[in-house]
């Protein structure tokens, strides 16, 4: 009598395989179920029989690379119902946790001899429409990181994929290679709090009720200037030696605190320009010597309150603020 292999499941049936020897050092098993029915010419089961069956897993199309080949064998059922674990038997080709399950259309090639020994006849192919997910799932998420911009990489377990966020994220240690509209902020009408500890320490408003684009310092609540400081204002002293003429370059700085070891005269002060109409500007001499100090000279950037040079002694403080192509002198004190 004529034995062939006859498959009455058009589709092939995924079951996990839950046997976990230890779910701590296996992972999710690589490895999942085919089951089909072996009759007959006439139709009829191939009952309580020993089948030996070859698999093979090609990607692309049933006749691409062959990633995975195994042999494996089982008794038919009384129904002549024959199942196997693929991922379970004897290793011809490949390793079953390298199929790219995800990244390309995996088919399932069989073969079979009925009579248990290795006369394999082919007995068709399918593609695997739904992939094994368990195995999937676990052949899923591998690695999490961030690349150098703060953007998300997920890899693979088998690292064969790896997808990538289109957004970046701050992080904490910091990031590199940001592109020139990169920001952190709102998208809305909303302010830009940043709080320590549950205290809010800096605001910058949306402008709703304030002007625009305003910066709180302390405040709590919406500056109602550009600028808003609740608690004292400290500038940083930018500490200058003097024993002679000196050119002080100003740029962005607002204060300065000079040594002078000569006297005025021998200490000619020039300053350089501004940055911004408004910049406000302070010079104070330090009290070591009632001798020492220096001079202000007026001069094409620089206009003082008077028509002569301004002389600054010990313990004395001069400010200037910039007008766009001058420093004209605001104030001046000394203290004795």
């Amino acid at each position: 009598m004529k034995v062939f292999i006859h498959k009455i499941i058009t589709a092939l049936l995924f079951t996990c395989y839950l046997t976990l020897a230890s779910a701590q050092t296996t992972g999710v098993p690589q490895r999942f179920s085919y089951t089909t029915q072996v009759t007959d010419s006439a139709g009829n089961p191939v009952a309580n029989t020993l089948v030996t069956m070859r698999a093979t897993l090609t990607t692309g199309s049933p006749t691409g690379p062959a990633v995975y080949t195994e042999i494996n064998s089982g008794m038919t059922s009384p129904a002549g119902i024959f199942t196997i674990v693929v991922g379970g038997g004897l290793v011809l080709h490949g390793n079953i946790s390298s199929v790219p399950w995800v990244s390309a259309p995996v088919y399932l090639s069989s073969a079979m001899d009925v009579s248990g020994g290795g006369n394999f006849i082919p007995t068709g192919s399918a593609q695997l429409i739904s992939q094994p997910y368990a195995i999937v799932s676990g052949n899923g998420i591998g690695a999490v990181s961030y690349d150098h911009t703060g953007k998300i990489n997920i890899s693979t377990v088998d690292s064969t994929t790896v997808v990538s966020s289109a957004q970046g994220s701050w992080l904490t240690g910091g990031n590199a290679g940001l592109g020139a509209n990169t920001y952190i902020g709102t998208n809305d009408n909303t302010d830009l709090v940043l709080k320590q500890n549950g205290t809010e320490g800096l605001r910058l408003s949306s402008g709703s009720t304030t002007v625009s684009g305003s910066l709180g310092i302390g405040t709590g609540t919406a500056p109602l200037t550009a600028a808003q400081v609740n608690g004292a204002l400290a500038l940083q002293d930018t500490v200058v030696n003097i024993s002679g003429n000196v050119t002080l370059n100003v740029s962005k700085r607002s204060s300065f605190l000079i040594n002078s070891s000569v006297s005025p005269n021998a200490a000619v002060i020039t300053l350089t320009d501004g940055v911004v109409p408004g910049q406000l500007l302070m010079i104070m001499v330090s009290q070591v010597n009632s001798n020492n100090g220096v001079s202000f000279a007026p001069g094409s950037n620089l206009r003082l309150s008077s028509s002569g040079n301004h002389n600054v002694s010990d313990a004395g403080v001069i400010s200037f603020i910039w007008n766009g192509t001058q420093w004209l002198q605001s104030g001046y004190s000394r203290n004795n």
